[in-house]
């Protein structure tokens, strides 16, 4: 294997050779909670979005400004999810049975909503379930894109030891080169050249695989940026990315959506990924009490994304919920839209919670562990 190249101290990576590396490495929560803010964003995108507010604003009105900026602000958080996939994982221990765990709560809140839908009268008003839905929500979830991102991150899982692998084996100029071929083939041609290398906008396992790519690179060799400025460079991306997309539109007289500047290709959103990534990560929680709180809430954040997008609750209770927000002044307008995502975020967490423990007093989370020590046990028998 090719070693990987020598660096400065300061920016030397963990060798992900060794299990000693893996093993020794201190956990960084600033990611974590990373996570948990991220999950928040994806929350503010759909309320104004699916819920109708984006759609109800006056074009051009102060509200219409407003909503669109918080929509760019926000719009990185699933870059965000695939980046710190490749943070965590690139010098992780690789475990195929830990994609189940994964699967069964998919499987679980899929079921559980189209049994509501099923039983509960005022939900069955509105979509009246059958088998095949059934079928596909529990057994089928990842195929039948039951939920994009998990469609697009269960294909991404099987390759992170083949990414991993090629990663291991290029120095950090090579590697460099394959993010900047990345950002500038599928972000940056993209603006001027509208469908140039299409990646769906970014709804699909290429483009997650894309961001894995930068997030590890950004964990094996991280750029060293103050807190301060990571900040800066996040909120003039997203200026920029606004005032390009809507405010430029208005002052141009150009009627036609300029939305690839917000999209999750966009180099404005690939930019304020990876300054978020670099300012968490820097961020350092001392307190055990609030790493142990962050850590636990943090393994509960992708389920926010199961409960409020399972596709009965996002088509049939969340879509145009909040489209009225949009009638009310600009910082009224402000204020319901964070309160509205503060309680989608709180509600979800708490029904996971409870799934949590449900989950542990049937010992599902164990089946995984269950599965890999006897397929090494029939490894280690059958080698003998």
């Amino acid at each position: 294997m090719k070693p990987l190249p020598v660096l400065p101290k300061n920016i030397r990576p963990n060798n992900m050779n060794t299990e000693k590396a893996i093993s020794t490495q201190e956990r960084n929560y600033g990611i974590d909670l990373l996570r948990l803010v991220s999950m928040y964003m994806v929350v503010v995108l759909h309320v104004l979005g699916c819920g109708g507010i984006l759609d109800t604003c006056d074009k051009f009105s102060s509200n219409y400004y407003t909503a669109w900026l918080l929509e760019t602000a926000a719009y990185c958080s699933v870059d965000i999810f695939a980046m710190i996939t490749g943070y965590v994982m690139v010098n992780s221990r690789f475990n195929y049975f830990k994609i189940i765990p994964l699967w069964l709560t998919v499987s679980f809140y899929g079921a559980v909503t189209l049994i509501l839908f099923r039983y509960v009268p005022y939900l069955h008003q509105l979509y009246e379930v059958c088998k095949i839905d059934f079928i596909k929500a529990t057994f089928f979830p990842a195929v039948t894109r039951q939920y994009w991102y998990f469609t697009g991150y269960f294909c991404l899982f099987f390759f992170i030891p083949f990414i991993n692998r090629c990663i291991s084996h290029l120095s950090q100029k090579e590697f460099l080169i394959l993010c900047l071929t990345i950002i500038i083939l599928f972000s940056v041609v993209p603006l001027f050249f509208i469908g140039a290398f299409a990646l769906g906008g970014g709804y699909n396992q290429w483009w997650l695989i894309s961001m894995y790519f930068i997030g590890a690179y950004l964990k094996l060799y991280p750029i060293i940026i103050t807190k301060a400025k990571c900040l800066l460079i996040y909120v003039i991306s997203t200026l920029c990315a606004w005032f390009a997309g809507y405010v430029l539109k208005s002052l141009s007289g150009v009627n036609e959506e300029m939305s690839w500047f917000v999209d999750f290709t966009s180099v404005f959103m690939v930019i304020q990924s990876g300054a978020l990534l670099l300012l968490f990560s820097q961020i350092n929680i001392k307190s055990k009490g609030l790493q142990k709180a962050i850590l636990f809430f943090s393994s509960l954040a992708f389920s926010v994304y199961l409960i409020h997008v399972q596709p009965l609750t996002y088509n049939y209770l969340l879509s145009w919920s909040f489209a009225s927000f949009a009638s009310d002044n600009m910082v009224t307008m402000t204020g319901k839209v964070i309160i509205a995502a503060t309680a989608i975020f709180i509600v979800c967490l708490l029904i996971d919670f409870l799934r949590y423990h449900l989950f542990k007093a049937f010992k599902i989370d164990g089946i995984a562990k269950k599965l890999q020590n006897r397929f090494n046990g029939a490894s280690t028998d059958k080698a003998s």
